[in-house]
Order: C-alpha cells, then sequence, then structure tokens
C-alpha cells in the first residue's frame, strides 16, 4: 500500500514538472491538453493551456466581415461640347482690304446678361488663315452653360499677322435666348488699317486695277434695223480714280442671250476709298450684229439679271 503511494506521488511530481516546462515552452502553442493522474486510480483530470489568439494586422480583413471601399468614384469626364449645340455665321466687312495669308479670326460667345463686369467668356472659335471674306464659323458651346434668363452675345475681331487689330464688330449680335437665332451674319467694321508701304499714297505703285461687273439697272431695245441696239442702264462710280473702262461680251445659248459688262475698279486698299459715295445712272450700247436668228424671240440677261426681251427682225423687213 505504501508502495503504490508512492509511485502515485512520483507521478504527481512527474505531472507538475512537465506542466512547469510546458509553462515556460507553450508560448508557439494554441491550445495543449496535458492528461493527469487523478488522486485516484482510473481517474484523469484534463488542464488545457491557452495562449490568447494573436492580433490581427493592421489593414487586413476579419474573416466574418468583407472590407467595404469608401473611396469616392472617379469623376465622369465633361460631355464632349461637339455634341451639344452651336452658333452658326459669317464675319464680313465693308471696306475693300484683303485679308493676308496670316490673319486670325476670333469668333466668341460670351454672356452678356450684366452690363457692369467684365462679359463671361462661354465658347469660342479661332479661324487662322480664314481667306478672304465672308469667313463662315461655327462656335460650339455646352448647353448646360446656358441659362435661359441670361442675355448671350456672338463677338468678332480680325488679327493681322503683323498683330494689328484689323476688325472688330461694333453692333450687339444677341443669340441663343429670348427668342435669338442661332445663325448671324456680322458686319465688321475697320479699327486700324494696313500701314503704306510707301509712306504716302501713290495711284501708280498702290492700285492697280480689277474688272468687276457693274450694278445692272435695266435696258430696252433702242433699234431693230439694220441690226438689234440695248441700251443698258447701270449704275457708276464719279469718284476721282475709281473707274476706267471696262469690257462687254455676250453669248446666245438657244433663244436666251447672256451679256457682261464690268468696268476697272480698284483693288482692296488702305485707304478704303468709298467708291460708292457718289454714283450716277450710264448707258451701255449692246450690239449683236448679224448674231440673230430673224424671228426668233430672245430674253436678255446682262450680268445675271433678266433685262428685256425681244424679237429679231426678218431680214427683210423695212
Amino acid at each position: 500500500m505504501k508502495a503504490k503511494r508512492t509511485i502515485q506521488l512520483i507521478a504527481t511530481i512527474g505531472v507538475a514538472f512537465a506542466l512547469l516546462v510546458a509553462a515556460g515552452c507553450g508560448g508557439g502553442a494554441d491550445e495543449e491538453t496535458i492528461a493527469v493522474v487523478g488522486s485516484e486510480p482510473g481517474t484523469t483530470a484534463t488542464s488545457t493551456a491557452s495562449q490568447s489568439p494573436e492580433a490581427t494586422p493592421a489593414g487586413v480583413p476579419q474573416e466574418e466581415s468583407e472590407s467595404t471601399s469608401t473611396t469616392d468614384p472617379v469623376a465622369t469626364p465633361t460631355a464632349d461640347p461637339d455634341a451639344t449645340a452651336s452658333v452658326t455665321g459669317t464675319v464680313t466687312y465693308r471696306e475693300r482690304i484683303a485679308l493676308s495669308p496670316g490673319a486670325v479670326v476670333t469668333v466668341q460667345l460670351r454672356d452678356t446678361s450684366l452690363m457692369d463686369v467684365a462679359s463671361e467668356l462661354i465658347a469660342e472659335q479661332v479661324i487662322t488663315n480664314p481667306g478672304q471674306v465672308p469667313i463662315a464659323f461655327e462656335v460650339r458651346y455646352n448647353e448646360d452653360d446656358i441659362n435661359p434668363r441670361n442675355t448671350y452675345s456672338i463677338q468678332a475681331r480680325i488679327t493681322e499677322s503683323d498683330g494689328r487689330l484689323a476688325f472688330i464688330n461694333d453692333t450687339a449680335y444677341d443669340v441663343i435666348t429670348r427668342g435669338k437665332p442661332t445663325r448671324i451674319d456680322m458686319v465688321l467694321v475697320i479699327v486700324q488699317p494696313p500701314p503704306d508701304p510707301t509712306g504716302e499714297w501713290n495711284e501708280e505703285n498702290s492700285r492697280q486695277y480689277v474688272e468687276e461687273e457693274v450694278e445692272v439697272i435695266g435696258a430696252e431695245v433702242v433699234e431693230y434695223h439694220p441690226e438689234v441696239i440695248i441700251l443698258v442702264d447701270h449704275y457708276q462710280s464719279t469718284v476721282e480714280n475709281c473707274v476706267r473702262r471696262g469690257n462687254q461680251s455676250f453669248e446666245i445659248s438657244s433663244s436666251d442671250i447672256y451679256a457682261t459688262i464690268t468696268l476697272m475698279v480698284p483693288p482692296p486698299t488702305p485707304w478704303a476709298i468709298d467708291c460708292d459715295a457718289e454714283r450716277v445712272v450710264v448707258e451701255e450700247v449692246l450690239r449683236f450684229g448679224d448674231s440673230l436668228t430673224a424671228g426668233q424671240t430672245y430674253r436678255v440677261f446682262v450680268n445675271g439679271t433678266e433685262v428685256t426681251t425681244f424679237t429679231a427682225p426678218l431680214a427683210n423687213t423695212q
């Protein structure tokens, strides 16, 4: 009996020693179960050595829940202005001045609702090397930028290749809202004329005349024998150095006569002489010789305008 208790005591001491060892070395185990011989034969006690769960690293989601992103959505790009709306039209001016190849036309759509502050730029079109007037434009804008209660205007300017502001508009061209159109034909006014390359006006080296069709008023047949003669009324300038003798011609197509009458006039110049400031009505004689068919009725067009109708006389009619 004594020997039996001694064995149990030794076993208990061994278990205790094992527990001490486990306590010192068990940091890596999550859980360890040790059977301990009880004080009574056939019984065992279960001791559980537990370690706190390892901390979850920062930023790693827990298994029981999914991470939810809170990043703001990517902004949608602004709609392409080409897919919205536009104001179209033409730009011209009255002066007889040619634009240089390096000229630039700038057309802007602005909010001009407020009188005492600078107008807000809504959209613009820049046209390089525009050629000669009239110059077509199309200013595209975003309809979301338009307030139906506001006033919007189109403005235009022409800058020459030497940096000179040549033309601007001095008239308001309202568009889009309040019943205004979206197509505008603009007439600009001169700001700075071209510089005189010679330092003074000189007819010989600065004014080479060009041919231009006259403005026709009307016509009448004044003679039938021995040939048909028509007098054509047209305007002609009386301003000095504005007119030189031109040309006339005609062609017959079936029963239509197409005549052209021209004068030689100055080309566009830096001095912007208004040759139409003073003009009178003059007569031009048209003769057709033996080009007509006797008894044929003809319509006469001069510079594209129908002016009269007549029947060619029979050859032996006196």
